[in-house]
């Protein structure tokens, strides 16, 4: 394995661990509640709380797409490293 094929690896190691560590995947879940939960009949009645739901779903979907982003980077140059 050349040095630059060694630190692409290590590279993928690190952001599959800060993946787990920021639990990527829990909070696309979270997302998909909150899309399901601003879709139910009544939820827009709660002006309030229509807003902080649809703020955190916002925030966590900015989130959830900078690290696909990343992740997406992360395995292109695998495979072309």
């Amino acid at each position: 394995m050349t040095e630059t094929q060694s630190r692409i690896s290590s590279l993928k190691d690190r952001v599959g661990n800060a993946w787990r560590l920021i639990k990527i995947d829990e909070k696309k879940q979270r997302v998909i509640e909150l899309q399901a939960e601003m879709g139910a009949p009544g939820f827009w009645n709660d002006q309030e709380r229509a807003k902080k739901v649809g703020q955190e779903a916002s925030d966590l979907e900015f989130e959830v797409e900078a690290w696909r982003e990343i992740d997406e980077r992360n395995q292109g140059y695998f495979r072309n490293g």
